[in-house]
């Protein structure tokens, strides 16, 4: 096996959860050549993961041209892959590589109704009964090096960030799974004032069009529109940090230090399903509400769990 190419376009936590696979794929084969094709704002977490070691634009690498059946020749990477790893296509690839003679493997990305384990075990299971992978740990992990570490130091000294500081992200791919603004200010509050903690609040596209901003005239540090790889480093920096079901919250909890260190994380659940989709790991802890709308879960309750993780 020289080369393996890996076709992926979902979501961040989609993409965090699949991690551990790919990670089985690299330690199967470790000296094939891994491609990944996806969104490239997203592909870097692949890259931090050890997952790829090159990174195509799923838009402009020809691979729509050979899905939709319009002809020309095969794009190179898959031209000339051993194995085609597709999130994407639900098997309709396998007839556009026939002639290649590469392995296809087609796994559903997204666990079932009805599923109840983490959804990174769901991944795992679909891709190993195919590809018969070694055992892993299924926990996704983002290894940061002391570059990417001293690079983020510098981006929140000049925030004012010199020290200890929370991080908050208040958004998420929908609004319905999305904390009230004023309960994270409220919450931001406490860190400032009964903890001594600076805030750092991660601002991004969706944020910024839902409105979503920050209260102001606090000395808190704002973050915006950072790439997902210098975010990763500044979430591995913070002292603790606060979200919704989102991919930043997925990011959060799989990031490690050098050192090995992982940030405590707290996240905040209403309507999803926090069994398959929670973050995992003994610094996690995730407020589930009693109702499934996040207007059931009150500051008091994540503050309890914030302290429990900053002793």
């Amino acid at each position: 096996m020289k080369h393996i190419v890996i076709i992926h376009t979902g979501g961040i936590g989609d993409l965090v959860q699949t991690l551990p696979t790919l990670e089985a794929v690299r330690q199967k084969w470790p000296q094939a050549r891994l491609t990944f094709i996806g969104r490239p704002e997203r592909a870097v977490l692949a890259r931090l993961a050890g997952a790829a070691d090159v990174c195509l634009d799923v838009e402009t690498c020809g691979l729509w041209r050979i899905a939709a059946r319009t002809g020309g020749d095969l794009p190179p990477a898959l031209a000339e892959a051993d194995l085609v790893l597709d999130f994407l296509f639900e098997g309709r690839l396998a007839s556009a590589l026939e002639r290649t003679g590469a392995w296809v493997v087609s796994p559903r990305p997204l666990p079932p109704t009805g599923w109840t384990e983490p959804a990174s075990h769901w991944i795992y299971q679909e891709v190993a009964k195919e590809l018969d992978l070694p055992k892993v740990p299924l926990e996704p992990r983002l290894r940061l090096n002391d570059a990417a570490m001293e690079e983020s130091r510098r981006v929140l000294a000049a925030s004012g960030i010199s020290g200890p500081a929370a991080a908050i992200h208040m958004g998420s791919g929908s609004m319905q799974k999305n904390w009230p603004p004023e309960r994270f200010a409220d919450l931001a509050r406490r860190l400032r004032e009964e903890m001594a903690r600076p805030v750092v609040w991660l601002v991004g596209p969706a944020e910024e069009e839902w409105g979503l901003r920050p209260p102001a005239r606090t000395g808190d540090a704002v973050i915006a529109q950072s790439g997902l790889d210098r975010l990763a480093a500044i979430l591995a920096l913070a002292d603790v940090y606060v979200g919704n079901d989102s991919g930043i919250t997925q990011i959060a909890a799989a990031v490690r230090r050098p050192d090995g260190r992982a940030t405590p994380t707290v996240a905040i659940f209403g309507p999803s399903n926090a069994d398959v989709w929670g973050p995992r790991g003994r610094h996690v802890r995730i407020v589930r509400s009693p109702d499934r709308t996040m207007d059931g879960i009150y500051v008091e309750r994540v503050w309890t769990e914030l302290q429990f993780l900053v002793r």
